[in-house]
């Protein structure tokens, strides 16, 4: 995370840019990393976040369990959901990994979960989150409904919206990227404009 932070620090600090028009947008694993990074980092100031989740989960590239992200050289805490549990490798055959991540959060004590939780109310501007409600990689839906929670108990001063998709992890399709684009260019086109 600290490297993909100092790209965008070095973009955002180009004048060629306008700082107020830095967003990102993941899907995922991204979503997750998208929402890190606009907790964490002022430069940016707009998130989507597409099948988001609310904490941090161990690296998915390694069979060890370890975080999958560093910031200030420092790994984040996470929620370890094990590549090798029998729950994780049942979805090789189903297609069904989200009661291995279902199984981790019940598991996780909540001193954990605050641990893992990304901090999405410090994030330093609008924030979309579009979900599953039959997600089967992970529970996006379940997960963004903590994340609007979360920005609602804080008094988020900033537009957020949640689109839960009657469907599953991979629907996306160009009607909700038509959705996307509405909120976008409601928020950002219009700070953009505020150079």
């Amino acid at each position: 995370m600290d490297d993909i932070a100092k790209r965008i620090k070095a973009l955002s600090a180009d004048p060629k840019i306008n700082p107020n028009c830095v967003a990102v947008y993941g899907f995922s694993k991204g979503a997750e990393l998208a929402l890190l990074l606009g907790a964490h980092f002022d430069e940016i100031n707009h998130v989507v976040s597409v099948m988001p989740s609310h904490v941090s989960w161990n690296a998915v590239k390694t069979l060890s369990s370890r975080s999958s992200w560093m910031l200030s050289g420092n790994a984040l805490d996470y929620i370890d959901a094990p590549l090798l549990s029998w729950k994780m490798q049942k979805g090789n055959v189903t297609g069904e990994f989200t009661p291995a991540f279902e199984a981790a959060l019940a598991e996780a004590t909540p001193e954990a979960i605050a641990a893992a939780r990304i901090p999405v109310e410090n994030t330093n501007g609008p924030v979309l989150l579009v979900s599953a409600k039959h997600d089967e990689i992970w529970p996006s839906y379940k997960m963004a409904g903590y994340i609007e929670a979360d920005l609602r108990e804080a008094s988020f001063s900033h537009p957020f919206k949640h689109i839960a998709l009657n469907s599953g992890h991979y629907s996306f399709n160009k009607k909700v990227q038509t959705e996307v684009n509405q909120f976008l260019s409601e928020t950002l086109v219009a700070r953009c404009a505020n150079k």
